[in-house]
C-alpha cells in the first residue's frame, strides 16, 4: 500500500473531517475543483484471485464529473499535487504548524499558505538532508 494511503488513513482518523476539508480546499487552491477525497477499493482495475491484503486507493470526486476517478486513473500531475499536499499537510513541519494549518485553513489567504508551506518545504529540507547525510555516514562505515 503506498505511503499516501497510509498517511491519508492516519490523518483523517486523527483529525477526521477537517483534514479532508483541508486537502480539497488546497486542491482547489491550485485548480482541482474536487468535491470529496477518500480511500476506497479501486475502479478502475480489476484483481482477480486472492489478494494478501485489502486493495485501496485514493479516489477524488471532480465537481464536472458524474464518477469518481481513483488514483489509478488520475492523471499524473493530479496525483502529484494531491500525495504533495497530503503530505504537506499531514507530516510537513513540526506540530503547531501541522495544527494551524488543519484548524485554521478556512481563515488562511492564498499568501498565508505560500508562507506555511514555504515553512514547512524547508523543515521538510532539513529532515532530508539530516537523513542524506545519516545515510552517508552508514555507507562510509560498512564499506
Amino acid at each position: 500500500m503506498p505511503a499516501v494511503i497510509l498517511l491519508y488513513r492516519k490523518a483523517n482518523e486523527e483529525f477526521g473531517d477537517v483534514f479532508r476539508q483541508t486537502v480539497m480546499h488546497d486542491m482547489r487552491q491550485v485548480d482541482y475543483d474536487i468535491e470529496d477525497i477518500g480511500i476506497m477499493p479501486p475502479v478502475s482495475i480489476r484483481v482477480d484471485g486472492n489478494l494478501p491484503g485489502e486493495l485501496i486507493a485514493l479516489y477524488v470526486k471532480e465537481r464536472e464529473l458524474a464518477g469518481f476517478t481513483d488514483q489509478h486513473s488520475m492523471s499524473q500531475g493530479m496525483f502529484r499535487v494531491l500525495s504533495m499536499l497530503i503530505h504537506l499537510i499531514d507530516c510537513g513541519g513540526d506540530e503547531a504548524v501541522k495544527t494551524r494549518i488543519i484548524e485554521e485553513h478556512e481563515n488562511l489567504t492564498r499568501s498565508g499558505y505560500v508562507r506555511i508551506y514555504a515553512a514547512m518545504y524547508m523543515e521538510l529540507q532539513n529532515k532530508i538532508r539530516y537523513l542524506q547525510r545519516l545515510i552517508a555516514d552508514i555507507d562510509a562505515f560498512l564499506t
